[in-house]
């Protein structure tokens, strides 16, 4: 979503702050209501963050129950780990840690309905083999989590 579309939503411009992890400095999100992840390679998504120092900050972001709002790359970093088997990312930096934020007890697969059939097979074959619980998003789909539970919702 890009600035625009938080405007078309009623969002005042003013409230609305776009950040880059490598280059801006990021300020308290002490005053903020809600966080917007947006997604990429994951990979370097969880590189920068750890690198800005950004993991704890979020972490105490979320529980004083602020809105945390994942697109593709940043919803997948509420899972467990980063499963490489789970995305189409490339690791091509080596990272060695890819434990995720923990929030969640299950993997994403987003852009499940861009997906061909080659990496749907691998995704579900993958899941079975290692036991891991995976939820598959269409572009269309979020998982909304709240006091312990989540529902799958769609537009």
């Amino acid at each position: 979503m890009e600035n625009n579309s938080y405007i078309e939503k009623g969002f005042q411009e003013k409230n609305i702050h776009i950040y880059d992890l490598k280059t801006d400095s990021i300020p308290s999100f002490e005053n903020l209501d809600v966080l917007h992840i947006w997604g990429g390679n994951t990979f370097h998504y969880l590189q920068s963050i750890r690198e800005a120092q950004l993991v704890p900050r979020i972490r105490e972001f979320i529980e004083r129950d602020g809105v945390y709002v994942g697109s593709s790359a940043g919803s997948q970093l509420m899972c467990p780990d980063i499963d490489e088997n789970f995305t189409s990312d490339v690791n091509d930096i080596g990272l060695e840690d890819v434990s995720g934020f923990c929030y969640v007890d299950f993997y994403l697969v987003v852009h499940w309905d861009t997906r061909g059939d080659d990496l749907h097979t691998g995704f579900i074959n993958h899941s079975w083999k290692t036991g891991k619980n995976v939820i598959t998003l269409t572009d269309n789909q979020a998982v909304l989590v709240q006091n312990n539970g989540f529902k799958i919702i769609s537009p």
